[in-house]
């Protein structure tokens, strides 16, 4: 049975690629503001947008980035009341999660990373006319970058497991794309909604109230009912896995969180 909200947001998107992306925006920020009331576990901090900011100007690839989330979160979650600035925590946790990921990006590009952004937006300049920090000043950012490291392990017990989801829905839109009765633009559109509804959801704090299983079931929920009847196939195989999940109503809430936060992304930052 198809659900109203998840096709009601298929509608929107396939309007939204229509339009340019000021419209996007106007049109966005007319429905939501009058429309939505979204709860304070579902809005976007600004800090956890800097880290997929800073972390794609790293290349780095998904897992660190995602991994980066649920520990920015977790960390805001038992220390709420900490005073360090956003921009401080969310170059700790990437640092951390790159480290965990066997990543080879050293502390000081990071560091650099991170200073770039603020002086260009501090004083409008273009990347490249950004001067260097000073050697001093570069040490003390690094000596500063790896006390925040400490700070964190410790806040969060040095507990740093972080399975993401993305891993487990990965391979199903992987056997999508192999799939050769279906329309390839069909394929692309289904696996770009689906990982963008799933990524998205990874910057609101809500996130790590679910195991990484359950949103990658949510999701693999939301491409079942989204996917259409020709891509028969497809639909076999996240028949046999949707049939094991015992509570659909949570697969279902857990959906229209992620709808939410996709739709008012650009709105609800904190």
């Amino acid at each position: 049975m198809e659900d109203p909200k998840i096709m009601k947001y298929f509608k929107e998107v396939e309007t939204s690629n229509s339009m340019n992306d000021s419209n996007i925006q106007k049109k966005v920020n007319k429905d939501s503001a009058s429309t939505i009331e979204i709860d304070s576990d579902l809005k976007i901090e600004k800090g956890a947008l800097l880290i997929p900011e800073i972390g794609n100007k790293l290349c780095c690839p998904f897992p660190i980035i995602a991994k980066a989330l649920l520990l920015y979160h977790r960390f805001m979650k038992v220390c709420p009341e900490n005073k360090r600035k956003p921009d401080c925590i969310a170059a700790g946790v990437l640092s951390i999660s790159i480290k965990l990921c066997d990543h080879d990006i050293k502390l000081k590009k990071i560091i650099l990373e991170f200073y770039y952004l603020f002086q260009n937006k501090k004083h409008f300049q273009e990347p490249a006319t950004v001067n260097q920090p000073s050697y001093e000043r570069l040490k003390k950012m690094n000596h500063n970058l790896v006390l925040i490291q400490h700070y964190i392990y410790n806040a969060l017990s040095y507990n740093l497991e972080c399975e993401i989801a993305h891993e487990i829905v990965l391979p199903y839109l992987e056997q999508l794309q192999a799939t050769s009765d279906v329309d390839k633009s069909t394929v692309a559109y289904l696996c770009c909604t689906t990982m963008k509804l799933l990524s998205t959801f990874y910057f609101c704090r809500k996130c790590i109230q679910y195991t990484a299983k359950e949103l990658a079931m949510a999701c693999l929920h939301f491409a079942f009912i989204s996917s259409g009847s020709e891509v028969h196939s497809f639909k076999a195989v996240l028949k046999r896995e949707i049939a094991a999940v015992e509570d659909l109503g949570k697969l279902n809430d857990i959906v229209d969180d992620m709808i939410l936060v996709s739709d008012v992304s650009t709105l609800s930052i904190t």
